[in-house]
């Protein structure tokens, strides 16, 4: 690889468990307190996210499409309908830690 290619110059982690959040982006579901600008969030391990407004087929049915896996600060847990936490990926990433011994 050339020195300064774009390939060089990028992080060897693509996929990344914690973020630096560049907007406001309104209340965390867990623990009700606005995520600002600079403070760390991550993301939960779902499938549902962020619920949107029904869409309508031209053969009148219809479906409500989401927008992914809601943002959390990184600490904070989110219950699910049956009390059971959801997973977040900083979790997970400090878990893996944990378990490969580099953290006690």
């Amino acid at each position: 690889m050339f020195p300064g290619s774009r390939l060089d110059s990028t992080s060897n982690d693509f996929f990344p468990s914690c973020f630096i959040s560049n907007y406001n982006l309104g209340d965390c579901p867990a623990c009700k307190k606005p995520i600002m600008k600079g403070h760390a969030i991550t993301k939960t391990v779902e499938e549902k996210g962020m619920v949107l407004r029904h869409r309508t087929h031209q053969n009148s049915s219809f479906y409500t499409p989401s927008t992914g896996a809601r943002t959390v600060h990184i600490d904070c847990q989110i219950k699910d309908d049956d009390d059971t936490f959801f997973w977040t990926l900083w979790s997970a990433h400090k878990q893996s830690i944990e378990e490969k011994g580099l953290i006690c």
